[in-house]
């Protein structure tokens, strides 16, 4: 009998999980929403919304049992409608070493610029960087 390799990925959560190649289905938003950490690798969209939209990335939290880590969490931000997608963070986290001085990242094109994307992964327990952004689109530290 041959042993199979079944690739893995740290969820950030203290799991470790197989990485099934599969996606997540994108989710729509259209009001404020506070992402939670079992979300991980969800693209987030703000198709129907008509107005403004502002997601919060999830915070860690090494009090509970097991520690709730999200250390190479990702998450994808698609911007269907032509309204504000806004990116943001809680209390004590940064996003792009801190140069977005209010803790969120946001669209600023218009829908006419093809659905504008962007990808932010957390890299530690307090911080996000936007690592891939879509070829159209503008996105910045608001």
């Amino acid at each position: 009998m041959s042993m199979q390799n079944i690739p893995v990925m740290d969820c950030g959560d203290g799991s470790v999980r197989a990485q099934t190649g599969v996606a997540r289905a994108s989710v729509a938003k259209t009001a404020a929403y506070q992402i939670l950490a079992s979300e991980a690798g969800t693209t987030f969209t703000n198709a129907g919304a008509s107005g403004s939209v502002t997601f919060t990335l999830p915070l860690s939290d090494l009090t509970t049992n097991p520690p709730r880590r999200i250390t190479g969490m990702r998450f994808r931000f698609v911007k269907y409608a032509d309204q504000n997608l806004i990116i943001a963070v809680g209390t004590g986290a940064k996003i792009n070493n801190g140069t977005a001085s209010t803790g969120v990242f946001r669209n600023v094109t218009g829908l006419s610029s093809n659905w504008p994307m962007c990808e932010i992964e957390a890299i530690s327990e307090t911080e996000w960087i936007v690592t891939n952004i879509g070829a159209s689109g503008t996105w910045a530290n608001a």
